[in-house]
């Protein structure tokens, strides 16, 4: 479980039991009358520290210092004797009283008696205190808790802390520790309030002997103290890995387990990854312990957050939640191409190894990368992973799963004892042998005939300079070399940087993507790498951060990421190796049924399905504001394998438009980020130049990616070769020589005749003749063999009133020579404008009701340049403007007033032309008022 959320969480349910402790009645009879002892109510201890006929000492009852000579601590270093707690009568969260720690010099710290609280095993409970500091500035205030057994005996096992806080002026924070029941010999809680210097909570580094500075004084205050007993319940699925594929419908079963006695209502939640609600269900849940299952109404293919709020008549008391995911069947084997999809582990504990091999297959990867060393990692846990891991080994070799061992960071010991920084791996491999050889060669010695490729560095933060050279890529490959045949060693860069140098023989490039980059950039990022190492460059992405972002926003982020980069290095070349972090997290406590999987495991899963075997056909459909990739099958007669397009939105104005191509004479399917499918049938694009109606598929397009399956490769193609050459005319009255440019993708000659449709109005039936532009001819024949590319002439003239800006070329073409198509209708842009100054529009209301419009005009020329401008509006005089010697690359503005415009030209356009007075070149621009 998350612990920032767990933390938010814990924080909120604090707040309100907190709040309700009060009411909780002492001990003897509950609510429902039954005598139960202490340890079985609700609130289970509560300290608020106020005046009391028991109160009589300095320390609050129940509570002792814990400071080197203490009863409670004996030796202690870190809390000197001198330092002191007491009941404070000057600050007070609620109430009158607190206690106070101080500091003069060290850590300070108060702790609850062995034996005060008692709790009952297999029970969650929850800490909480409020807190306010003074005077710090190094030092900060937590609460500790731990449990311990029937002879008072701490369990180091379930020892937590809270975060750390300083707090500014009279402010109270909360802190909290959730306490798991997993521990089976719990008997007590025992609760330390803490006031600690930076010794007791940062870590020195590699320098043992570095001294941190401490406060010499200052205080905490404490109050509203309370251990919470929390129902116990725990959500789980059928699934080992909470996976679903297909036609296994998801369903989750509830265990709970509140020994209060009192009477607990269940709410049920069901979200998808963009954090809408899919299913709610209300139930009253019968007092004690019981099981139930539930089926949510969930209809489509994704990821969902299944939720249970637990409540009392008056209180929130408690919450848990599975996240779980539901696959589409697969396309094909993941075999196939399945080693360029690959996982990259943060960690494996030992109690989840048998989860991973169900876990890489359901996600579609072909490689996993497990790491070998670890903050903690010691000579005896490599020992341990000598023996316990070959089983996995042999699952994953089983199940055609490649597998990396990696070294991301240097072991916390052996780092102390380098005096290097724990990124630093690859400098371990120049100090003795003797010292770091216990922590590799043994991992060598045993996996080294089996396991070819290490990884050395963290693929989630790679170098932030060029410190590694040649030379020490070269060692570590020579180290590896003496047990591991052909060792491949995987160093991870970052992706936005140029690689310090080609990748020695024997090494491969981790390009480590930074999250959110963005998606322009990304082909150009590919085909860079590719340059530099060629097939051994493995792309590494991560999900975008929680903070600001739905699971659905990084989801699409990385399908896009994923999609640009598989198609980077273009036709005839091999994709890169795509590699996602760890899309899972592992149980955190008892209550977690197997590993859940985030939403980013369900579209990497799908993402697999609909690129493997798949590669770049041709360039790529050029749309306004619109990304289209053409990807084909090596043999896509084969059942299941056909062309695909990947199309989204480039930019918010794109979305919600429709991206309407003819793509084969059979419905596509229209697949999205998880696998859900949706026919899309062709249908009448208008009326036809022939006999024969032309067909478009009309494709959504929206932010988020869809893929388009089912399509006529060569006829996707072949629409996206069309092109203007020049795709620029200059705005002037004079014809213009422009190409249409058509390439074969077929194995035959294809011959036919291509007509202009518009720019001239005879696109559709309703007549309205654009007779303003001039295109000569308006249809045209053509013959191109297999391969080639043919250029069919045009001369094309319009008013000397046409706006700059980009015009749409909309084409009818039957074909012949190939399959029997209907006319296929293509769309391509001319940018009108000049090259010599650029002009922009905008416009502003004033005197309440008055309109002005703005002009911008830029002299692009090296030479000053004077304009002319004119402005036209319905009703109004023509406005006159003129602009004399503009210095090259310099602006100028001239404005146009339209008295009472604001009413008199609500939804009108204004029009303003500007003519360059040496060149008579002009550019003419609109806008509308709204």
């Amino acid at each position: 479980m998350n612990s920032v959320r767990c933390r938010r969480r814990w924080c909120a349910l604090a707040m309100m039991l907190a709040a309700s402790a009060a009411a909780q009645p002492q001990p003897g009879a509950t609510g429902d009358g039954v005598q139960r002892p202490e340890a079985a109510r609700r609130i289970v201890g509560q300290f608020d520290f106020e005046p009391g006929p028991r109160e009589v000492f300095e320390l609050p009852r129940y509570w002792s210092l814990a400071q080197t000579g203490s009863r409670l601590a004996g030796n202690r270093p870190g809390f000197p004797a001198w330092n002191s707690a007491a009941f404070d009568d000057t600050h007070a969260f609620a109430g009158v009283r607190s206690v106070k720690l101080t500091t003069r010099g060290g850590s300070t710290s108060l702790r609850l008696e062995p034996g005060v609280i008692p709790v009952f095993p297999g029970t969650d409970y929850l800490v909480s205190a409020r807190v306010r500091t003074s005077a710090l500035n190094q030092a900060r205030a937590a609460i500790r808790a731990r449990y311990l057994d029937s002879a008072n005996t701490p369990i180091p096992a379930s020892e937590s802390s809270s975060r750390l806080v300083r707090t500014q002026g009279d402010e109270w924070t909360l802190l909290t520790i959730a306490m798991s029941g997993e521990f089976p010999q719990a008997a007590y809680i025992q609760v330390d309030l803490e006031l600690l210097q930076p010794d007791q909570f940062q870590d020195p580094g590699p320098d043992k002997h570095r001294v941190l500075v401490q406060d010499i004084a200052g205080a905490a205050w404490f109050d509203q103290v309370a251990i919470v007993q929390l129902p116990r319940a725990s959500i789980s699925t059928p699934s080992p890995i909470n996976v679903f594929r297909g036609e296994d419908r998801p369903r989750v079963s509830v265990f709970l387990r509140d020994l209060t006695g009192e009477q607990l209502t269940g709410r049920f939640t069901l979200q998808d990854a963009a954090g809408h609600t899919v299913d709610t269900q209300l139930k009253d849940l019968p007092a004690g312990s019981g099981t139930w299952d539930w089926s949510p109404r969930v209809a489509r293919y994704g990821w969902y957050r299944a939720s249970l709020e637990l409540r009392t008549a008056d209180r929130r008391v408690g919450a848990t939640y599975l996240d779980f995911a539901w696959l589409s069947p697969p396309r094909q084997p993941a075999d196939a191409d399945g080693q360029r999809f690959a996982l990259i582990l943060d960690d494996l504990p030992a109690a989840d190894r048998p989860s991973l091999p169900a876990l890489a297959s359901a996600a579609g990867a072909g490689a996993v990368t497990v790491p070998a060393w670890m903050q903690a990692t010691t000579p005896e846990t490599v020992a341990a992973l000598c023996r316990d891991l070959p089983p996995l080994v042999e699952q994953l070799r089983a199940a055609r799963i490649g597998l990396t061992l990696s070294l991301p960071i240097v072991p916390a010991v052996l780092a102390s004892d380098f005096r290097i920084a724990q990124d630093q791996v690859l400098a371990v491999f120049e100090r003795d042998e003797k010292q770091w050889g216990p922590y590799l060669i043994p991992l060598l010695d045993r996996f080294g005939q089996g396991v070819q490729r290490w990884q050395i560095g963290s693929a989630k933060s790679p170098p932030t300079d060029r410190s590694f050279t040649p030379s020490q890529l070269s060692r570590a490959h020579g180290i590896l070399a003496k047990l591991v045949p052909g060792p491949i060693v995987e160093i991870p860069w970052p992706a936005e940087r140029e690689a310090a140098f080609p990748p020695p023989e024997g090494s491969h490039i981790l390009a480590i993507l930074p999250p959110g980059s963005e998606a322009a950039d990304l082909a150009d990022l590919g085909r860079a790498w590719a340059r530099t190492a060629g097939d051994r460059t493995t792309v590494v992405l991560s999900p975008l951060s929680q903070a600001g972002h739905s699971r659905l926003d990084s989801c699409v982020a990385l399908v896009k990421q994923s999609t640009l980069l598989w198609s980077s290095p273009g036709p005839g070349r091999p994709p890169p190796t795509l590699a996602l972090v760890q899309p899972w997290s592992w149980p955190g406590d008892a209550r977690a049924r197997g590993p859940m999987p985030h939403a980013e495991f369900a579209a990497w899963s799908n993402l697999g399905d609909r690129l493997r075997a798949r590669r770049p056909a041709g360039p790529s459909l050029s749309a306004s504001g619109v990304t289209c990739l053409i990807f084909s099958s090596p043999d896509a007669a084969q059942e299941g394998r056909s062309g695909m397009l990947a199309v989204w939105a480039e930019s918010p104005a794109a979305a919600g438009t429709t991206l309407d191509l003819y793509l084969g004479d059979r419905p596509v399917d229209l697949v999205d980020l998880f696998g859900n499918r949706t026919p899309l049938a062709p249908v009448p694009a208008g009326a036809g130049t022939g006999p024969r109606a032309p067909l478009i598929h009309r494709i959504p397009v929206a932010d988020e990616p869809i893929f388009v399956e089912g399509v006529d490769v060569d006829l996707a193609v072949f629409a996206a070769s069309f092109r203007l050459d020049p795709p620029f005319a200059a705005s002037s009255t004079d014809e213009h020589e422009v190409a249409m440019v058509l390439s074969n993708p077929w194995r035959g000659r294809i011959e036919g005749r291509v007509t202009v449709l518009e720019p001239g109005g005879l696109s559709s039936d309703a007549g309205g003749r654009d007779r303003s532009w001039r295109i000569t001819p308006r249809t045209s024949t053509f013959s191109i063999g297999p391969g080639e590319t043919g250029r069919i002439p045009l001369l094309i003239a319009f008013s000397a009133v046409e706006e700059a800006g980009p015009r749409e070329f909309l084409v009818e073409i039957e074909l012949a020579g190939t399959r029997d198509y209907p006319p296929v209708r293509l769309r391509s842009t001319l940018e009108i404008g000049v090259h010599d100054f650029h002009m922009d529009l905008s416009y502003r209301l004033v005197n309440s009701g008055d309109l002005v419009v703005e002009a911008q005009v830029i002299n692009r020329t090296p030479s000053p340049a004077a304009y002319e401008l004119s402005a036209f509006a319905e009703a109004y005089p023509r406005g006159k403007a003129f602009i004399s010697d503009l210095p090259p690359s310099a602006l100028a503005t001239r404005r146009f007033l339209f008295p009472g415009g604001a009413a008199k030209l609500k939804g009108q356009r204004i029009v303003v032309s500007t003519q360059d007075a040496a060149t008579q070149s002009r550019v003419t621009r609109s806008i509308l008022i709204e």
